[in-house]
């Protein structure tokens, strides 16, 4: 939402499409245990758990993926992203002026 009010709406979906398919692309590479590097490791391990909650909630149905143990875990970064991104909307909207 915060990306709306500096871009288009076209370029505000494409932008959100590619940020969704890649941490969820790089969640699911990761728990089918390929070893990740780099900025693909630190999506994986602190980026918002957007596949992992997912096949977390799927493990007993999926044979070949490393399910990750910490259900805590992936609740604390779920919730820690939507308050991030909640806060960084607040404080852009306090600093842009939004013509009525």
């Amino acid at each position: 939402m915060t990306a709306s009010l500096f871009l288009s709406r076209l370029a505000t979906a494409l932008a959100m499409l590619m940020a969704v398919g890649i941490v969820s692309g790089v969640n699911a590479i990761g728990l089918f245990g390929v070893e990740l590097g780099g900025v693909s490791w630190g999506i994986d391990r602190f980026g918002p758990p957007l596949a992992s909650a997912i096949v977390r909630a799927l493990a007993p149905w999926i044979a070949p993926a490393r399910v990750p143990a910490d259900a805590f875990e992936l609740a604390v970064r779920s919730v820690a992203w939507a308050v991030a991104s909640v806060s960084l909307l607040v404080v852009v909207f306090r600093r842009r002026d939004i013509p009525s």
